[in-house]
């Protein structure tokens, strides 16, 4: 019988509080100072309104809280009536004209002036006329803000997301009970430890140990709405095999403390695993990743002729702008590191998992 341990909240809330450096970071350091500034700043799109949803990552984030929370959704979102959000704008705009009416809010056709306040602020259909463009919010706008208003606070998730999101944690959820049927599940287990001087943290979404095979399996969920035979290109363009590898040395740096976890002393080895469901294909597939991939993660690798930068280059970038500053690119500094690191053995890597 599949056993599970939950961590308890504040555990997690206090892992958000910790300053110490996540992969998400580091990968982002490693590639250049330029994306660092972007990843702590907000995108393009959430630069042009007043507030920006990615559906994805949303539907992604329910799913997870789902499976590892061991909470039930409503702590933590509303599921709203209406079957569809309207478009990013619109919503951005009625969440605009709330903030601006405040608690006193009742319903959007009250506030016109606020409305067309916010329309301006968007640059919405700035060839049309005013009253047109009040009609235009609140026809497709009221619904949502009645619903804001019901879901008091909590994310509002609409039918189609909810139903979207009931489909993955449904087919992940089967995928767990008949791959670890005998196993030991721990979710969302912060870690804390140091790499290369620097105080690390991270949050697997699992830790899974096989006392059949004495093995121990990080496993990380992920939701993607492309299908699921272009993961591949998603694990590369986002460099999940740094998180892979990320993950997995944390866990060990763990040492024995990983035997008391699961009160053994007989583990053999650890791996890591994504559990992918795609929307696309409405299928969920696991990937194992090799161990030539956690090592081209850690030490870098050349990719087409490119070098790919790893966890230990994405530290040592850290270091040095911790003590030189975050104006200039490390690389126009530290030209002699080119040399330094191309004396490290690479791979003609394929990003294969």
């Amino acid at each position: 019988m599949l056993k599970e341990i939950y961590t308890p909240q504040e555990e997690i809330e206090e892992y958000f509080l910790s300053p110490a450096l996540n992969q998400g970071k580091i990968k982002t350091i490693a590639r250049s100072l330029y994306s660092y500034k972007r990843l702590i700043s907000k995108s393009g799109r959430e630069q042009e309104l007043f507030f920006y949803e990615n559906e994805a990552m949303l539907m992604g984030s329910a799913m997870d809280y789902m499976l590892t929370s061991g909470l039930p959704l409503e702590s933590k979102y509303c599921v709203a009536t209406m079957e569809k959000k309207p478009s990013d704008t619109i919503c951005s705009i009625v969440k605009e004209v709330m903030s601006m009416v405040g608690e006193g809010f009742t319903f959007l056709h009250e506030y016109e002036d606020k409305i067309l306040e916010s329309c301006t602020n968007h640059g919405y259909q700035s060839n049309w006329g005013d009253a047109a463009k009040v009609r235009a919010v609140i026809r497709d706008g009221a619904e949502y803000a009645v619903e804001l208003f019901l879901c008091s606070g909590l994310t509002t998730l609409s039918q189609e997301e909810y139903n979207t999101i009931l489909k993955g944690y449904t087919q992940i959820r089967e995928w767990l009970e008949k791959t670890y049927p005998n196993c030991t599940i721990i979710y969302q287990k912060p870690l804390y430890f140091n790499l290369q001087g620097v105080d690390c943290k991270a949050l697997p979404d699992a830790i899974v140990y096989n006392p059949d095979t004495r093995r121990v399996i990080i496993l990380d969920f992920k939701l993607t709405t492309v299908p699921i035979t272009n993961f591949d290109m998603i694990f590369r363009d986002r460099r999940y095999d740094v998180q892979a590898a990320f993950y997995k040395e944390g866990l060990m740096a763990y040492g024995y403390k990983v035997h008391e976890m699961f009160d053994s002393d007989r583990i053999r080895n650890i791996s890591f695993t994504f559990v992918v469901y795609s929307t696309k294909s409405d299928v969920t597939c696991d990937f194992e990743v090799s161990n030539l991939t956690i090592d081209n993660a850690i030490k870098g690798f050349k990719y087409r002729g490119a070098w790919i930068p790893g966890i230990t280059e994405g530290i040592e970038k850290y270091l040095w702008y911790e003590k030189n500053g975050w104006e200039e690119e490390w690389m126009v500094k530290q030209d002699l590191r080119r040399i330094t690191f191309k004396k490290i053995e690479t791979y003609d890597s394929t990003y294969s998992l």
